[in-house]
């Protein structure tokens, strides 16, 4: 059994209908019995024996309706798809995976707190306008990350970057999880899951990039991306907003326990 901790129900009805064609809401199923009663009757006269049996045939129908659920979508899909798997023993997953591949990943998942604090991101606007409102100084640095951190949210409309790892000294996986489809609070994410995905991009060992730019998956504006790459060789990388390769980025249909 799943415990699904996010499901993007969007992607899986898009990848069900086209391998079976459609969709269906619901399907019908009849369940009939039939039972027989019957009644002997014995009339002995002297040496002679006669018997008569009368039967009566009872049918019992039952039709139920089973209701599709986004989880039994998801169970009829993955009967369809052609997984490769990785988890704590598989090595050389970097070549192993090709763009467009289906996988299945056990790893830890975890959300950096760069992804956090972006999640946070209007929040963190209302606080800036209540320290104003009631006489606090914010200094223009600490207003211009707010705008930043706003701006970027506002863009990734709710969702959360994470991240899994199979094993060290293996690619690291990163993903964008849908607001709508994280079913658990932020800290139940974190932890050993199983990851099911489509693999977008892949970036090499001695390449890194910044967490809301990784190849694939991208929080920024075409003119932030190209001002990054700009400012990238002169100013120092911060090591918990960047991801060093190798790395895999993946689009996500479902994340279990």
């Amino acid at each position: 059994m799943r415990d699904f901790i996010y499901l993007d129900e969007r992607l899986v009805d898009q990848y069900l209908a086209q391998v079976e064609d459609g969709l269906y809401d619901d399907e019908r199923e009849r369940q009939g019995n039939t039972t027989s009663r019957g009644l002997e009757a014995a009339m002995r006269a002297g040496p002679a024996h006669a018997g008569a049996k009368r039967s009566k045939d009872s049918v019992t129908d039952i039709d139920r309706v089973r209701r599709q659920t986004p989880e039994s979508r998801f169970n009829r899909l993955v009967e369809h798809l052609n997984l490769t798997r990785v988890d704590d023993s598989t090595s050389q997953v970097y070549g192993l995976l090709n763009a467009r591949a289906m996988v299945e990943v056990e790893c830890y998942v975890d959300v950096p707190t760069i992804a956090r604090v972006l999640a946070q991101g209007p929040e963190l606007a209302g606080l800036a306008d209540i320290a104003t409102s009631i006489g606090e100084t914010v200094d223009d640095d600490t207003a211009e990350m707010i705008q930043g951190i706003t701006a970027i949210a506002s863009r990734s409309e709710g969702s959360v970057i994470a991240t899994g790892e199979s094993r060290e000294g293996e690619p690291r996986f990163v993903f964008k999880l849908a607001r709508p489809g994280i079913r658990v609070a932020l800290d139940d994410l974190e932890g050993e899951a199983v990851v099911i995905g489509t693999v977008l991009k892949k970036w090499p060992e001695g390449e890194s990039h910044p967490l809301v730019n990784v190849p694939g998956l991208s929080l920024l504006s075409r003119d932030e991306r190209r001002r990054m790459a700009r400012e990238k060789g002169n100013e120092p990388q911060d090591p918990s907003m960047t991801l060093p390769g190798p790395g895999v980025t993946l689009n996500v249909l479902a994340i279990f326990r």
